[in-house]
């Protein structure tokens, strides 16, 4: 009955904790989309120095009232130079933190987001590596053309191969515009995994409580091997370390509160064990 109780309470605080970003996320959007607007006589960098403002307000907010945290390694890794990032992509997590951890960077992603109302147009403001994914061809002149070109200035690319946001727990085939890219601009691949997919899962509403990990590997200098065997590697995305708890889709909320549940959940749920059974005694 008491544990029953505990789960409950749990569930409830993942709810209503989700429910307080979701609405917070909801304002600073609107908030960013207008300001974001308005940025257009700017400067890039300037614009994206505030614009990208409204990723590091979210991921400072889902870390102090979701619970979800992060650690890092692999940072030896990290230059003062620009390379193409390539990670794995399992949620909206990573497309803001990414932003704290390669300052000054660009997306590879599909046009239409430039489409979307108000958050496209931001976007556009941006200067993106805009692509139709129709004409494959097209695009990849386009990418190794204005990807060059933003390299040679400093700013830094982030590639997600798969696409489009996938389950945790899978392997990364990376694309061979990729390695087309590197080649041509001379400038490294640093591939990036995560398990960001654990706990903000895909079109999820609800925000799991945890820590996200995030692995840095070391950059890739030469590709022309790779791309003359056109055996492009896999990368292993071991998204569950030992003291990591499992994804939600995975495993019943029990296991979850019984793994690794966040600080706070704990310290009210203990209060409730403790003031319960006092509670009972009085009445």
């Amino acid at each position: 009955m008491m544990r029953l109780l505990v789960t409950s309470i749990n569930k409830f605080l993942i709810f209503f904790r989700s429910l307080i970003f979701e609405l917070i996320r909801l304002f600073l959007t609107i908030l960013f989309c207008f300001i974001g607007n308005l940025t257009f006589f700017m400067k890039l960098e300037y614009r994206y120095r505030l614009i990208t403002l409204w990723s590091k307000l979210n991921i400072y907010c889902v870390k102090y009232i979701c619970g979800v945290s992060y650690k890092v390694s692999g940072l030896e890794n990290l230059s003062s130079n620009a390379v193409i990032v390539t990670s794995n992509h399992q949620s909206a997590w990573e497309t803001l933190f990414f932003q704290i951890l390669f300052s000054k960077q660009t997306w590879i992603l599909k046009n239409d987001l430039l489409k979307i109302p108000f958050f496209g147009w931001g976007l556009r403001l941006l200067d993106p590596i805009a692509i139709n994914r129709k004409n494959k061809l097209q695009s990849l002149k386009f990418i190794i053309q204005k990807g060059t070109k933003k390299l040679a200035n400093g700013w830094n690319i982030i590639y997600f191969p798969q696409g489009t946001r996938v389950e945790p727990n899978i392997k990364i085939k990376l694309s061979s515009g990729v390695f087309m890219l590197a080649k041509n601009s001379n400038f490294p691949i640093l591939p990036v995994v995560h398990n960001a997919g654990v706990f903000w899962p895909k079109n999820s509403f609800l925000k799991y409580p945890g820590t996200i990990y995030i692995k840095i590997g070391k950059p890739i200098f030469d590709t022309t091997n790779v791309i003359n065997s056109k055996k492009l590697p896999l990368v292993t995305i071991s998204t569950a370390p030992a003291n990591a708890i499992q994804s939600p889709s995975n495993c019943n909320l029990d296991t979850l509160v019984a793994q690794k549940m966040n600080e706070p959940n704990k310290i009210i749920a203990g209060i409730v064990l403790c003031i319960i059974p006092r509670l009972s005694a009085v009445v």
